[in-house]
């Protein structure tokens, strides 16, 4: 463990995060309502809802802010050489319902003292807090990934083909990879995800588009091209849309 930190928010904020986690998250939403945008996902976040967020991925586009107030949250930064997920995800908190405590009483624990250096009486039995949790966790996801394990194919065919022009009318041939009507496909994606999946590939266009307009060597028309837009009109559309500002602004 990093650091465990008791977030509580009076006003609205837009937090972002423009360089990668140095760190896994784990986070305990009290109450209050927020909205995490992180690696194409949009997580929205309720009371009871526990976020993960693994380090280390470039391009995330990780941004938090808070929609109702006031809100508040436990947070643990923490490190492990165990295989984590590699892209975030929430879930109820309430199953099983004893994690809230646990939050709470590892919160309460590290704050005690000195929470930059912890006794190691302190920082041990926070570790034993962080153990009991993801041993809860793990149980909850490998669930989750059983339930979503048809998505697989449509996503790893999405990452190929984000900017493909013709993945937007081709859009029901992802529910065909996992054996799904495209109803349920679009329920499962939108769980999964926190949105449908035309939005899901926008936001990956969008997230490509930012990184080829910091470059600087390209015209908005190639790089419309190279995001998978035939037409410049609708690009700077879909950046004024996710931005909120135009390409021209953004060079």
């Amino acid at each position: 463990i990093f650091h465990i930190l008791h977030n509580k928010s009076k006003s609205l904020t837009l937090n972002k995060y423009p360089e990668p986690l140095k760190t896994y998250e784990l986070s305990y939403n009290l109450f209050g309502k927020g909205i995490i945008n992180f690696n194409h996902k949009t997580i929205k976040t309720y009371a009871d809802t526990i976020v993960y967020r693994p380090r280390g991925i470039k391009n995330a586009n990780y941004m938090g802010k808070a929609r109702e107030l006031p809100s508040e949250n436990i947070i643990i930064f923490f490190q492990t050489e165990s295989d984590m997920p590699k892209d975030a995800f929430s879930f109820d908190g309430r199953k099983p319902p004893n994690l809230r405590s646990l939050f709470i009483k590892a919160d309460k624990l590290w704050n005690s003292g000195n929470p930059i250096n912890p006794n190691n009486d302190v920082y041990y039995r926070c570790m034993s807090i962080l153990y009991q949790i993801m041993a809860e966790i793990s149980a909850l996801f490998a669930n989750q990934t059983r339930k979503y394990s048809k998505l697989n194919n449509a996503i790893e065919f999405i990452e190929k083909n984000f900017n493909n022009q013709n993945m937007n009318s081709n859009i029901g041939e992802l529910a065909e990879m996992g054996n799904l009507s495209y109803s349920h496909f679009k329920r499962l994606f939108i769980t999964q995800f926190g949105i449908p999946p035309k939005k899901y590939i926008i936001n990956m266009r969008m997230e490509y588009a930012l990184m080829l307009l910091r470059n600087h060597q390209m015209t908005i028309s190639q790089i419309a091209e190279m995001c998978g837009y035939e037409n410049v009109y609708y690009f700077s559309n879909a950046c004024k849309n996710y931005f909120g500002y135009p390409p021209t602004k953004m060079k």
